[in-house]
């Protein structure tokens, strides 16, 4: 259950010491702010390379979305989305269906991210961008009588989340505070320390990047970018993919903490097993002890059980599985294999959130994705294409 937390200055650094990666005000000076300034991407240039890699995954048949009226094109019009560090981190563009939304796009805001475009999604999003940091404040205001606002920006606070970040301080006293709002319904995320892995945490994309990998990435983003040196947006890239899975496949979690929940009901799917979303959470054990029990996180083992781990139908799938977790198995070529050999899909694991994969791509400028359908957001579900670069993955079940 979510509660209010107003994060002071000076309770930053506990809260720090807690998660490992939290939420740090943007007054505070990264180390290696700096190096990541030396490396930002302009909205113009993250245009062209969105409009390059773009029209290569339309071009193959890669990106695809339903009753399209073939007219499919990229909006200009960009919106930043920033790092919880405040560090910008996206350059987010509008796919369009003449005038309709039809999916989005992330690119790099910082070549350390190692690819030029970070994300194709292939649904569009629920949140009026537009609107959503001024009725942000407003509903922070209403809550926060003694409050005034400094400043308000968009982060991505827990991937793929996107929240209104709030630099506030206290009429009275004058003391400084930072809140991170969801965007969709103004409540205050939580910043305590999670049950389990799976349960929702506010992280940086950036803290979990070791610097040591910085000339490697740009190198690649580089690598990439140069597919636009003489003819900026025509398509050079040559796509290979494969998919298993299409929109149909698609389940959203129907809250914050059931991502494994719902990752296990389309893989049931998959295996034609009518499993419902409250038998698979009490196979996975995703409730709490509270009176009357209520969702949380799901256990690596829990998974593992579920599927296929010391289990057996009818109530687990029972199928073959292999798994690996916070090891050096975890790569795009083990995904390939995968999906390659058997047909069929694994589960994605990031900090905080566990996803699908049900396809592969590989372009010619050397960048490699994933087909993931997402449980979140909430009660909306997400399908894209997302750069294997561009996030830290922490595990897989390869289920078969």
């Amino acid at each position: 259950m979510r509660r209010n937390v107003k994060i002071h200055i000076s309770m930053m650094f506990v809260i720090l010491l807690l998660l490992g990666s939290a939420i740090v005000p943007i007054a505070n000076a990264l180390d290696n702010r700096e190096v990541l300034e030396e490396y930002y991407v302009s909205a113009d240039l993250a245009l062209i390379n969105s409009e390059r890699l773009f029209n290569d995954f339309l071009n193959s048949g890669a990106f695809s979305v339903d009753n399209a009226s073939g007219k499919v094109s990229i909006n200009p019009d960009s919106i930043l989305i920033y790092d919880i560090h405040g560090v910008p981190l996206y350059h987010q563009f509008s796919i369009k269906d003449e005038s309709q939304e039809v999916g989005i796009i992330k690119a790099a805001a910082s070549k350390v991210l190692g690819s030029t475009v970070c994300t194709i999604e292939e649904t569009p999003s629920s949140l009026n961008y537009q609107t959503v940091i001024e009725n942000a404040k407003t509903a922070f205001l209403n809550k926060n009588k003694d409050m005034g606002i400094i400043s308000a920006m968009l982060v991505c606070y827990s991937y793929p989340e996107i929240g209104v970040l709030v630099h506030c301080y206290n009429v009275s006293s004058g003391s400084e505070e930072y809140s991170i709002l969801n965007a969709r319904d103004f409540s205050v995320v939580s910043t305590d320390f999670p049950d389990y892995r799976n349960d929702p945490i506010v992280w940086s994309i950036y803290d979990e990047i070791p610097q040591s990998e910085y000339p490697e990435r740009v190198q690649q983003w580089n690598k990439e970018n140069a597919y636009n040196s003489k003819n900026f947006g025509l398509s050079k890239g040559i796509i290979d993919y494969k998919k298993i899975w299409n929109h149909n496949n698609l389940v959203s979690q129907p809250n914050n903490w059931w991502c494994a929940v719902a990752s296990g009901k389309m893989i049931a799917q998959w295996f034609n097993v009518a499993h419902d979303m409250n038998h698979i959470a009490d196979e996975m054990e995703a409730w709490n002890d509270s009176i009357p029990p209520s969702p949380t996180g799901v256990k690596w083992s829990n998974q593992l059980h579920y599927y296929g781990y010391d289990s057996s139908p009818p109530d687990q799938l029972g199928r073959y599985l292999t798994n690996y977790y916070n090891n050096y198995m975890i790569t795009w070529d083990t995904a390939y294999n995968h999906i390659q050999t058997y047909n069929d899909p694994l589960t994605s694991s990031i900090l905080g959130h566990v996803r699908v994969c049900a396809g592969w791509a590989y372009n010619s400028d050397g960048s490699h994705y994933l087909y993931i359908f997402d449980p979140g957001p909430v009660n909306e579900g997400s399908i894209k294409w997302e750069n294997w670069n561009s996030i830290t993955h922490i595990g897989y079940i390869l289920v078969d």
